[in-house]
């Protein structure tokens, strides 16, 4: 017996019990087959150097570890995709034969540009390609063999390009960059991810006007001043320490750099003297605007209840659960319209941490005439801010 089917026969085992033991005859019997479950799934994936940076990994391993035959339901619903994802990853994999594969996030350039400076990307496609790029590892959508669908969603596929890949992004940022919205996308996703990146300005692009999230308070290289070729010499040096590259000669780097900084600045614009209209500012503004919510989201937690029908007849099984993106700290419950009719398993009060999609479950016991509703009052600190409150009715 493989250790894979070992611990999956020790997942079966604990699923038998949750589905086919009444409420009332469970003695923790279900809760040992969880953790004999839970324990040697978390050894076993723990054995993997190269599941690190996968995400289904750290959902299971950071999973409250301790509670009641129902928290535990609640945390198994919640980390068992993830166990299905890891199992699945390595299934038929001898680990002798697998401990010096990677399967980590494989490092991409990606350009972002506008299209009306296609020439200026040409060019740094040629130059990066001297380098040791080639479409396995460079992502721009002007230049054949590099293309990405401009016409899908840019946040969803910088998202699915971040999840598989270690994104490097070069922004070539213009007066032309600023009147895309496709460009605009790509800087906010890239922002919103925190993937590293660096910028290039055109010759008739200015600090001044780098009004994006990515601004003139960021490393970029102006290619028209005199650091502009130490500018790309430091490019250069971490591009090929992050791609491992072998690295070319000096004389020919220098070639090639200087080539290429005479064809960008050779390049001629047209000026147009006139302002972003109304409607571009105020795209742009709501674009920003979308990305700081967004930031924002990710700090918060949204700490919420829900009332369901339990297995047996007359009790229910309260559900207070993390729906937000970021850990609640120190949750306090509050039951405002305390009835005699309604029993809870559990006192509620200081309930303590909540990470995202976890959180406790109650059992409920009902008489004769108890309210119809149940209102509680949560508070809660998160990354975003520390005094959180929020009341609800909770149909029983």
């Amino acid at each position: 017996m493989t250790e894979q089917e070992r611990i999956e026969g020790l997942h079966q085992k604990y699923l038998s019990l949750r589905d086919n033991t009444p409420w009332r005859q469970r003695d923790g019997e279900e809760c040992r087959a969880y953790h004999n479950w839970y324990d040697a799934a978390y050894v076993y994936f723990k054995t993997f150097d190269q599941l690190q940076n996968d995400s289904d990994f750290h959902i299971f391993i950071n999973a409250e570890k301790e509670g009641n035959c129902f928290i535990l339901e609640h945390i198994y619903d919640s980390i068992s995709p993830s166990y299905k994802v890891l199992m699945a990853k390595l299934a038929n994999m001898d680990m002798a034969a697998t401990s010096s594969i990677s399967i980590s996030k494989t490092p991409m350039v990606f350009i972002s540009h506008s299209s009306k400076d296609r020439p200026f990307v040409e060019a740094l496609v040629d130059l990066l390609e001297a380098i040791g790029f080639d479409s396995t590892n460079l992502f721009c959508s002007s230049v054949p063999d590099y293309w990405i669908g401009l016409s899908q969603d840019i946040f969803d596929s910088l998202r699915k390009l971040f999840h598989d890949h270690d994104l490097y992004v070069i922004f070539v940022q213009s007066p032309r960059y600023y009147e895309s919205a496709v460009s605009l996308n790509e800087m906010g996703a890239a922002w919103v991810l925190k993937n590293d990146s660096c910028s290039i300005l055109t010759k008739d692009m200015t600090r001044e006007q780098m009004r994006g999230v990515v601004d003139g308070s960021t490393i970029f290289i102006k290619i028209d001043t005199n650091d502009a070729a130490a500018r790309l010499n430091e490019l250069k040096k971490t591009l090929v320490e992050k791609f491992n590259f072998a690295d070319m000669s000096d004389t020919t780097w220098e070639r090639k750099r200087n080539a290429f900084l005479r064809t960008v600045n050779a390049i001629t614009y047209v000026t147009v003297e006139s302002q972003p209209s109304a409607d571009e500012d105020e795209y742009r503004q709501l674009q920003i605007e979308k990305l700081r919510r967004e930031e924002n989201e990710r700090k918060q937690a949204k700490i919420r209840g829900n009332i369901v029908e339990s297995r047996t007849r007359g009790n229910r099984i309260l559900k207070i659960f993390n729906a937000g993106k970021a850990t609640a700290r120190n949750v306090n419950v509050e039951w405002l319209n305390i009835d005699d009719g309604v029993m809870v398993q559990w006192e509620f009060g200081l309930i303590g941490d909540i990470t995202p999609q976890n959180g406790r479950s109650y059992n409920i016991a009902l008489t004769m005439g108890h309210l119809e509703t149940m209102r509680l009052r949560y508070t809660w600190a998160d990354d975003y801010q520390e005094e959180n409150v929020f009341e609800e009715d909770l149909q029983i």
